[in-house]
C-alpha cells in the first residue's frame, strides 16, 4: 500500500469516528435526518441546513421571549439559566446581546420583592459586571427565602400557642362553666 493510501485510510477512519461521535450526541429527531450520511461533512451539511438558518422570525421570537421572561415562581438560578439560554440562542443566530442589555432584561423580569436591589443596580451610571449582579440577586433571594421561613415558623409557633390557650371547650380551659386547671388551683 502506498503512502497516499495510508493517509486516505487514516482520514476515512477519523472521519467515521467523528461521524459516530456526532451521531451519538444527537437526539432522535436530528439523528433520523443524518443517520444515512456517509461522512461527517455530509452529516454536518444536513444539520446546518436544518438548524443553521436563523430566520428573522426566529430572532424575533427569541427577543419576544426575552421581553416576556419573568422570574415567576422559578428560583433565581433557573431564571438566570433561562435568560442565558435565550442570550446564547441570539448569539448563535448572529445577534449577540451586550452585557448591559442582558442585565436590563434580567432586572425587568424580577418580582416586586427584588425592587430594592433593582433600584440600587439601576442607580449606577454603569452596570456592575454581570456575575456581580447575578451574585447580588442570588444573595437577596436567599435573604427573602430565609425571612419567609422565619416568619412562617413564628406564625406556626404563635398559632400553636393561641390554639392551646384560647380555644373554648377544651380541657384545661378557663372559659365559662369549666373547672379551673391545676395550674390555677396552685396559685
Amino acid at each position: 500500500m502506498s503512502q497516499s493510501n495510508h493517509v486516505v485510510v487514516r482520514w476515512l477512519r477519523i472521519d467515521q469516528l467523528i461521524l459516530g461521535w456526532s451521531n451519538s450526541s444527537l437526539l432522535d429527531a436530528p439523528l433520523s435526518q443524518v443517520i444515512n450520511s456517509e461522512s461527517s461533512q455530509d452529516a454536518w451539511e444536513v444539520l446546518r441546513t436544518l438548524y443553521g438558518s436563523h430566520t428573522k422570525d426566529r430572532i424575533q421570537q427569541i427577543r419576544g421571549e426575552f421581553q416576556t421572561l419573568t422570574i415567576g415562581t422559578s428560583s433565581m438560578e433557573d431564571y438566570v439559566h433561562k435568560a442565558k439560554s435565550l442570550a446564547l440562542s441570539l448569539h448563535g443566530a448572529g445577534k449577540p446581546m451586550d452585557e448591559d442589555d442582558f442585565i436590563t432584561c434580567i432586572l425587568r423580569g424580577l418580582g416586586f420583592e427584588l425592587d430594592p436591589i433593582v433600584a440600587a443596580i439601576n442607580a449606577h451610571e454603569v452596570f456592575p459586571p454581570l456575575e456581580g449582579v447575578i451574585g447580588k440577586l442570588k444573595d437577596l433571594e436567599m435573604c427573602i427565602v430565609s425571612a419567609h421561613e422565619a416568619s412562617s415558623a413564628i406564625a406556626l409557633y404563635t398559632n400553636h400557642g393561641n390554639f392551646n390557650n384560647h380555644t373554648r371547650g377544651f380541657r384545661n380551659s378557663c372559659g365559662r362553666g369549666s373547672a379551673p386547671s391545676q395550674y390555677h388551683q396552685q396559685k
